[in-house]
């Protein structure tokens, strides 16, 4: 029990020591960078007893989304310089992962605030969606004896969760002006993997992933190799999602890496076909196969997933 407590109250020392350093270092050029800053959110994880399934879930997504907003401000700091005025701005802009704008007058408030019950309004319609899938799982688990079908069920739980919960907890804020980029374009419309991944899933992720990777990769010189190693690099941060919500290497250790590195050799082999092929499929045709794709590989990382989520 006592090492339950010291886990519980070491993980927030981390998060503040993280940030302090982050706070102090943001767009000044230093020997050490963010390392220091990225190493202490990483670690919260870690320092957690694994009693909770829910709470290591939430600080391992805290520990992703910090250690990436770390970097960047050791690297430039917020895009808006207003978010860097003082220690709350920036705290809202660290723990929130898509970039913030801070108001600039009265129009602008308003603007943020009628964005933001637009996304309350999408929150509502995907709610008794989410709720009804859910059901399934509950009514139906022969579903989950099926891994094909499983991962297309768990396509749209995935989706309509993770999008519910950015677009209402950047809605409630957006109320007090401050505005968000969209992190999810209407993923199932996506016509292929290079769509999916480039302008629709995770935008917060891709935009990152395109300034601190795929530049500095050579993208501009060579496309192709630097896109196929921001997928790996993709795929490590979800290996250690899995082990950080999990403390151990479970059964599908790796599935992760093999999910990316697949989806890296789609987009990459789709990059080469653009350029010999003129004509696109047609619209409805073009999503149909991408879900059948998703659908097909999903199992690699829905497998790792339930683990993660097997408490719950």
């Amino acid at each position: 029990m006592v090492t339950a407590w010291l886990g519980f109250v070491a993980a927030p020392v981390l998060a503040g020591v993280a940030f302090a350093y982050a706070w102090s270092r943001r767009g000044v050029a230093s020997r050490w960078g963010a390392w220091p800053a990225v190493a202490a959110c990483l670690a919260m994880p870690f320092v957690l007893p694994p009693v909770w399934t829910t709470v290591q879930v939430i600080v391992s997504v805290i520990a992703v989304t910090t250690a990436a907003k770390a970097h960047m401000a050791a690297h430039g700091g917020p895009r808006d310089p207003a978010m860097a005025a003082n220690v709350g701005r920036f705290a809202l802009w660290w723990i929130m992962p898509p970039e913030s704008t801070w108001p600039a007058d009265p129009t602008a408030t308003a603007r943020a605030r009628a964005r933001g019950l637009r996304r309350a309004v999408r929150v509502a319609a995907k709610l008794p969606v989410f709720g009804a899938l859910y059901l399934v799982h509950a009514w139906v688990p022969e579903l989950h004896a099926h891994r094909v079908v499983e991962a297309f069920w768990a396509l749209w739980l995935c989706w309509l969760g993770v999008s519910a919960i950015a677009d209402g907890v950047t809605a409630v804020v957006m109320q007090f002006g401050v505005d968000f980029e969209e992190i999810f374009e209407a993923p199932p419309l996506a016509r292929s993997p290079r769509d999916f991944w480039g302008r629709r899933w995770n935008l917060f992720v891709h935009r990152f992933a395109s300034r601190f990777l795929f530049l500095p990769l050579g993208g501009r010189r060579h496309p192709a190799r630097a896109m196929f190693a921001v997928f790996l690099c993709s795929g490590l941060m979800h290996e250690y999602f899995v082990f950080a919500c999990t403390g151990a290497r479970g059964t599908h250790a790796g599935w992760m890496m093999g999910f990316f590195a697949l989806h890296g050799a789609a987009v990459v082999g789709e990059m080469a076909l653009r350029r010999r092929r003129k004509r696109p499929l047609p619209g409805a045709l073009a999503v149909a196969l991408h879900i059948g794709w998703l659908t097909v590989t999903g199992p690699l990382f829905f497998g790792p997933m339930g683990e993660v989520f097997a408490g719950w």
